[in-house]
């Protein structure tokens, strides 16, 4: 399931149509596993300075960073937090604040349950990313932005047919292998 924790419906379809569309733009949603267990829910904030942030937004840097984190979770459930795709901490308990350098970063959570299958676990809930100090690629000049490199599709037994790396103008995809 996907879950817009910042939005309020009306119960007109259309308007709640174009909220459920804009949350996702903005990257204001979070994934759960259903299968593993509920009810699912976090939430996920970062502050600095007097500025906060939710899961998809860009937080500008005044200072260091307070991550606050809130879950609904069972006993045993553990808390993961991601920084530039590495764990930087994990915790239990159902609210976390872990303050963190004014660097810039990319943080996410993971929430992963005790007897979640697959080694590594597949994680419960994942949150989307706050930026933090990162610029929103609007504003950086377009002849400055990264571009696409050339690239061969690869899988762990040799190159892949059929398969592409969707990306908008705004956007890079890449693999690392």
């Amino acid at each position: 399931s996907n879950a817009l924790p910042q939005t309020a419906f009306t119960g007109d379809a259309a308007a709640d149509a174009q909220a459920v569309l804009a949350a996702i733009r903005a990257g204001h949603v979070y994934s759960t596993i259903d299968g593993l267990g509920g009810p699912a829910v976090m939430s996920f904030t970062a502050t600095s300075g007097t500025a906060t942030a939710a899961a998809g937004d860009v937080l500008p840097l005044a200072g260091p960073v307070t991550l606050r984190i809130a879950m609904q979770a069972s006993e045993g459930a553990r808390m993961e937090i991601v920084k530039d795709g590495g764990v930087l901490e994990t915790r239990t308990g159902g609210e976390v604040e872990h303050v963190v350098e004014a660097a810039p970063a990319t943080y996410r959570v993971e929430i992963l349950l005790p007897a979640a299958p697959g080694e590594p676990p597949v994680p419960w809930m994942v949150s989307n990313p706050i930026y933090v100090g990162r610029g929103a690629i609007d504003a950086v000049p377009s002849d400055t932005r990264p571009r696409p490199s050339r690239f061969a599709m690869q899988y762990k037994d040799g190159p892949v047919a059929g398969w592409t790396v969707e990306t908008s103008p705004a956007s890079v995809g890449a693999l690392d292998v």
